[in-house]
């Protein structure tokens, strides 16, 4: 309709997309306002934009998807479910938005919001309920309720938050969960083979590291040590589980048991090996340690003295006992045997001591970091194999 001389449509204030479209997901139809989907740089508000068929023929544009319940928008690989979810959350008031940025927040649901913003590019929603899960997780409101304690999740739950947050691309929040599913990895809390599959999956090189070598220092223990750990012990009480809760608060018996891969045996194998070499080297190469200062006797008497105690302890029946493999156990007993030597206590300057066993921890920080480096496939060209 032409318009009356000196009439305009306000350019801030004319909705012409305020009409309503079908969508159907699944057996089901929506009937919504456009403008509910089309902002945010969204999909649907690049799809709104699209021309019509026809160049404005009434007829053809009569025809146009989403214009009826008879010619509804597809929305193919979508499900009703979770089409719902989005609405819902674009229609939230504000008091309900508000009940996710607290200590009790929903942690699944905020997932799956993530999730299905991120899929067609509501890109602020995202952005808040991912920077929401970090928050509740992270302690940022207070105690998180148990679906966001990290320290009472199962390996699944630890997985899909970290694959929810690979998939925003919220880096903090992937580092964090690494971080403390590695903790309890190494705490034998949980099994490390869900996060090795993770891991290689993923290419996280942190959490493959100490997954793959717990898993090696398991097969060791499975092979002669005493020591069982809690997620292999049938005699273990399980972690308890909120009554209700659907976050997973335990490891099942098949995440312990799951077969490995050959791919993950042949990294195991490369692992055993290259860090027995790395053992071996490290005995007879005491840490470095710069002079901290004016201290007449450092090379003849303070490293002297260090080097000589290292090769004890590093040589050490305590040490011995460990598995071969076992780098980082056989560093820490080491460390402490060097924490409690007489020889060291008085041979040593104090602040050559003190620069003595910062250059422990700092081997043992980096053999700790590089553990990925030692678990690869030697087949693979791409994991510098053959």
């Amino acid at each position: 309709m032409a318009l009356d001389e000196g009439v305009r449509r306000d350019g801030a204030c004319y909705f012409a997309d305020r009409a309503m479209c079908v969508i159907r997901v699944e057996d089901t139809l929506f009937k919504v306002p456009k403008y509910l989907l089309a902002h945010d740089s969204s999909a649907f508000e690049h799809m709104f934009a699209l021309p019509a068929p026809g160049n404005g023929d009434s007829e053809a544009g009569s025809s146009q998807e989403g214009l009826s319940d008879d010619n509804p928008i597809h929305l193919c690989g979508e499900s009703a479910e979770q089409f719902r979810l989005l609405l819902s959350i674009l229609r939230a008031p504000p008091y309900e938005v508000a009940a996710y940025n607290t200590a009790s927040a929903d942690i699944p649901k905020l997932l799956s919001i993530a999730l299905i913003t991120n899929k067609y590019h509501f890109e602020k929603t995202t952005e808040w309920a991912i920077d929401a899960v970090y928050s509740v997780v992270t302690g940022e409101y207070g105690d998180p309720a148990p679906c966001g304690d990290l320290s009472k999740l199962s390996s699944a739950t630890l997985a899909r938050i970290a694959a929810v947050a690979l998939a925003c691309g919220h880096t903090r929040l992937v580092y964090y969960v690494v971080q403390r599913w590695a903790d309890r990895i190494q705490a034998r809390e949980l099994s490390p083979r869900p996060a090795m599959a993770f891991a290689d999956e993923h290419g996280l090189s942190t959490l493959r590291g100490v997954a793959y070598y717990v898993q090696l220092m398991d097969c060791g223990l499975e092979i002669g040590q005493t020591t069982t750990p809690s997620y292999l012990d049938p005699a273990s009480p399980p972690s308890a589980t909120p009554s209700g809760s659907t976050c997973g608060a335990e490891d099942t018996e098949d995440d312990a048991h799951m077969p490995l891969t050959p791919k993950q045996h042949l990294r195991l194998l490369s692992g055993y090996r290259r860090l027995t070499m790395l053992w071996h080297r490290l005995q007879h190469a005491p840490p470095k340690f710069a002079q901290p200062g004016p201290c007449t006797y450092h090379v003849q008497g303070c490293v002297s003295t260090f080097e000589a105690v290292w090769s004890e302890a590093a040589m050490s029946a305590r040490c011995a006992a460990l598995e071969l493999a076992d780098v980082l156990g056989r560093l820490r007993c080491a460390e402490e045997m060097l924490n409690t030597s007489i020889d060291i206590a008085v041979a040593l300057s104090p602040a050559c001591k003190r620069e003595a066993m910062l250059a422990v921890r700092r081997l043992v920080q980096e053999v700790q970091d590089s553990l990925h480096e030692h678990f690869v496939d030697l087949t693979d060209p791409h994991e510098g194999g053959l």
